[in-house]
C-alpha cells in the first residue's frame, strides 16, 4: 500500500521537467533515496567522514562527481550511492529529477529522486563516511522543523534553510535541495530567494 506522501511524489514528479542549466560547469549528481514504507517513508542521508579534506563531517545525499564511464548523471547518482552506502542500482525506481543547484565550489549538482525498498541494508563506506541515517519524510513537512542560518562566506552573507534532526545538522546545499523537493512536490513555499541569497543558487 502506498502512502499519500509517496503517491504525491510520484504524481508531482511524473510530468515535472526542471529547467536546463545552460552554464557550462563541472557536473555532479545526488540521489534523494526515499524508502517505500507503507507507514512512514524515509529519506536516506549520509555524514561524511571527519578526516576528509573537503566537506568533512557534513550531512549530504549519496552522490558525487560525474566520471567518464557514466552514461548520464542518473548513472552517476546510482554509482555513487552504491559505492557510498551499497544501494543496489537495480533496486532503485526512478521517480524524477529536480532542478540543478550550483554549489559554492562552482559545481552543478543535479538531484534525482528514487524509490528504494524500506528494508534496504545500508552499509556506509568507512573510507568516506562517518555514518548513514534515515529521516522520516514527515519530519521535513513540519514547518516548526525548518530553521534558517545566516552565514558569511568569502565576505558575503547567506541566508539558508537548515534542519536539526537528532545530532545531525542538515544545512547548505543539502538543505536547499530538500527545500526544493518540498516546494516542488508538496507546495511548501519555502523561500529560496531571501535577501543576500548568493552563490548557493537554485537554477530557475
Amino acid at each position: 500500500m502506498m502512502t499519500d506522501m509517496l503517491w504525491q511524489i510520484k504524481h508531482q514528479l511524473a510530468d515535472y521537467r526542471p529547467p536546463i542549466n545552460q552554464i557550462s560547469l563541472p557536473q555532479a549528481s545526488v540521489l534523494i533515496a526515499v524508502t517505500n514504507s507503507s507507514v512512514s517513508p524515509e529519506i536516506i542521508l549520509i555524514q561524511r567522514a571527519h578526516h576528509l579534506s573537503s566537506h568533512s563531517g557534513e550531512v549530504a545525499f549519496p552522490g558525487g562527481k560525474r566520471e567518464p564511464q557514466d552514461k548520464n548523471l542518473w548513472q552517476t547518482a546510482l554509482r555513487e550511492s552504491h559505492e557510498e552506502v551499497r544501494i543496489i542500482p537495480e533496486s532503485v525506481e526512478y521517480l524524477g529529477q529536480l532542478r540543478s543547484v550550483v554549489s559554492r565550489f562552482g559545481i552543478s549538482v543535479t538531484p534525482f529522486v528514487g524509490l528504494i525498498p524500506s528494508k534496504t541494508n545500508l552499509i556506509p563506506c568507512p573510507d568516506e563516511l562517518e555514518c548513514c541515517f534515515r529521516v522520516p519524510l514527515a519530519f521535513f513537512l513540519k514547518s516548526q522543523n525548518l530553521g534558517w542560518d545566516r552565514l558569511n562566506y568569502g565576505g558575503h552573507d547567506f541566508v539558508l534553510p537548515s534542519y536539526q534532526y537528532q545530532q545531525f545538522k542538515i544545512w547548505g546545499l543539502t538543505a536547499i535541495v530538500l527545500a526544493d523537493l518540498l516546494n516542488t512536490v508538496f507546495e511548501t513555499n519555502i523561500d529560496l530567494n531571501l535577501p543576500h541569497y548568493k552563490r548557493f543558487s537554485v537554477n530557475h
